[in-house]
């Protein structure tokens, strides 16, 4: 329980720690570059594997707005 609280006390401060690079960008961006130099972590992907994961996000919310097929109701009278 002790080891799940300190990955969630990480996660939030690695939150907190990029959103103030986020908002520090807007007011010194070369500062910024300079801070995170060569320890930011970057990711470079393929042309290919950037339209497979659009294509996934873009299925994933098709899916999710698909409305639920509403069951008619059959009406029972009584004689």
């Amino acid at each position: 329980m002790f080891h799940n609280w300190v990955e969630d006390f990480y996660d939030e401060h690695k939150m907190l720690e990029n959103q103030g690079y986020l908002i520090g960008s807007f007011i010194n961006p070369e500062l910024v570059k300079k801070v995170l130099g060569s320890d930011s972590e970057k990711h470079v992907s393929s042309d290919e594997e950037f339209d497979a994961i659009s294509k996934q996000i873009l299925e994933t919310n098709r899916e999710q707005e698909k409305p639920l097929k509403k069951r008619k109701r059959k009406l029972k009278f009584k004689e």
